[in-house]
């Protein structure tokens, strides 16, 4: 049997190595490019999906940014805890206020990037176009996330959000079905009804080095553990996701799903994508070397206190999960989805004593 806390310290250890990552990081941040992809405009998903080859995009749609939509019945399907549809008192608050942190980093980006766009256009006073940038000539594209969640399990990804795959792999994909769908809720419910709420404690707020701005999570020893309960302890919501995971390969008659994996416990609170075509005006030192103190003074100062803040309100840092939602992601961050189902985390006292 595992420490007690062995889990805790190793998702906290996750973390802190990707602050460090961002800080030792080479190019310019955020490394972006993939993600810019998918948000120049939704046909790059729907080319993948229809011709079933990874998506390229043309000059004529470079600034098109959106958040990306994905053709019918090709998004994301999987497991995903929707904060706004766990409403434990206290969940709500500290939810908005990690939206809020997104908010103040942007902000603090954004005056960056219009100070180098307002000397850019002063070096060209001559030059008419320069002179009259729009909205599509910023430099980056953020979003916030509307819909917070944590994911839990993606049992089929979209194809232009996984590794490059081959042309076979891509002939032989498979777009779960509606029908998938129905019967995965009903092994997601069958699952969740043995467990109790998931009490989760914020460790970390993260910049990323690929543009997202994380909350992460580690389990709770303390409401979860119990000496009594057959060893789940601090593994309750490992145990819990490998369950749901198992039963829904046997419902679905599968080895392996087609997904990325999801080790972390967190909710993605927004998300800064560099534009393509900014790269030239990004590449300025003294520009690169503004943001990069920037996110570092957020990653190791900022947030950390803002954390700690939290862990010292009544809530104590914590996010209650009463409910799970088996559903596909039509507009990317769960803007829009298609729900099949719910499972309620609802189950008898001695539900942790579940093998």
């Amino acid at each position: 049997m595992m420490d007690q806390n062995d889990n805790k310290l190793s998702l906290s250890n996750i973390y802190a190595s990707i602050i460090q990552q961002t800080s030792s990081m080479i190019k310019p941040w955020p490394d972006s490019d993939g993600f810019a992809k998918c948000c120049l405009d939704s046909s790059a998903l729907s080319a993948a999906a229809e011709e079933n080859t990874n998506a390229t995009t043309t000059s004529s749609s470079k600034n098109s940014f959106q958040v990306p939509t994905f053709p019918e019945g090709t998004g994301p399907l999987g497991v995903f805890a929707l904060t706004r549809e766990n409403t434990h008192p206290g969940n709500e608050k500290l939810v908005q206020t990690c939206l809020d942190a997104f908010d103040q980093f942007c902000e603090e980006l954004n005056a960056i990037a219009t100070t180098l766009q307002h000397n850019n256009n002063s070096n060209n006073d001559d030059d008419d176009e320069n002179n009259h940038k729009g909205d599509d000539d910023e430099l980056f594209f953020w979003v916030k996330s509307l819909v917070p969640h944590i994911t839990i399990a993606i049992f089929q990804e979209h194809p232009q959000l996984l590794p490059k795959m081959t042309q076979e792999e891509l002939d032989e994909f498979y777009f779960f079905t509606n029908d998938d769908g129905d019967k995965l809720a009903q092994s997601l419910a069958k699952q969740t009804f043995r467990y109790s709420p998931i009490q989760l404690t914020l460790d970390s707020l993260i910049l990323t080095p690929d543009g997202a701005m994380i909350a992460g999570f580690v389990d709770d020893d303390d409401n979860n553990n119990d000496d009594d309960d057959g060893g789940v302890g601090n593994n309750y919501y490992d145990k819990l996701k490998t369950d749901i995971v198992t039963d829904a390969k046997q419902v679905m008659g599968m080895g392996e799903f087609t997904s990325r994996p999801k080790n972390l416990i967190h909710i993605t609170c927004g998300r800064v994508v560099r534009k393509q075509g900014a790269a030239l005006e990004l590449s300025n030192t003294s520009t690169q070397a503004d943001i990069q103190k920037l996110v570092e003074r957020y990653n190791k100062q900022v947030f950390p206190q803002l954390v700690a803040d939290m862990k010292g309100n009544d809530n104590g840092g914590t996010l209650l999960l009463e409910q799970l939602t088996l559903l596909r992601n039509d507009v990317w961050l769960c803007e829009k989805n298609t729900v099949y189902g719910v499972g309620k985390l609802q189950g008898p006292d001695d539900s942790k004593s579940v093998s």
